[in-house]
């Protein structure tokens, strides 16, 4: 894998709890990101980031697959009740395993 440089990008950092839009460069080599560069011997395939965000991934490791024990559990009923006085009920009673072996 060779190494990157993005150059003129506007990047989304997080300083403490709050997210920020900063004009920077950014230097990757190995999966490592950093604000400086490697080595200056190193050569770099350059992308020109300017009028872009440049800003991680979104994914979504968020799920309801354990939800799935409960499919078709109380359908006949408005989301409210199904959720607050059906479905969470049962999931607090569960045990940690279930969750991991569901998903």
């Amino acid at each position: 894998m060779g190494n990157t440089k993005i150059v003129n990008g506007r990047l989304l950092v997080e300083e403490g709890n709050m997210l920020t839009v900063k004009n920077a460069d950014l230097y990757v080599r190995d999966h490592r990101i950093s604000f400086v560069p490697f080595k200056d011997s190193e050569q770099y395939e350059v992308y020109d980031a300017k009028d872009r965000l440049v800003m991680p991934g979104l994914i979504n490791m968020h799920t309801h697959a354990y939800m799935t024990l409960m499919r078709n559990y109380a359908d006949d009923v408005d989301f409210g009740t199904w959720l607050f006085d059906r479905v969470m009920p049962v999931e607090d009673s569960l045990p940690v395993e279930a969750a991991y072996w569901t998903s």
